[in-house]
């Protein structure tokens, strides 16, 4: 189930409205490089559904327990190139152009973004 607001509903309504959800729910904060406080802002209120956030700041470990972090480390150039080859099926680029292959998964500090 996807929820919108419309143009006049407020952000807090919204979070309302989402932990007031029965059913499961997913809320993703992908690269929340904001401060915890920025992201404690947007956080339904309540201990139900599951909130998965992404971030290089590690400050933002402080809004959730130890046990339900996890940080990934780079990976080697060559596991970089390989996963991006798999996941994007760019088998034509990885093999026909291996320097800008490299070059994306250098973009990406060979994280497994």
């Amino acid at each position: 189930k996807v929820i919108s607001g419309n143009a006049d509903s407020s952000a807090l309504s919204t979070l309302q409205q989402i932990a007031s959800l029965e059913d499961d729910w997913l809320l993703v904060f992908d690269n929340a490089d904001g401060g915890p406080e920025v992201v404690e802002k947007f956080l339904p209120p309540g201990s139900r559904g599951n909130i998965l956030i992404t971030s290089r700041n590690l400050a933002l470990q402080r809004i959730t327990l130890v046990e339900n972090s996890l940080e990934l480390p780079e990976m080697a150039k060559e596991d970089a190139v390989m996963l991006l080859q798999k996941s994007s099926c760019l088998v034509s680029l990885v093999k026909d152009q291996p320097e800008l292959a490299e070059k994306i998964v250098s973009a990406l500090f060979c994280l497994p973004l």
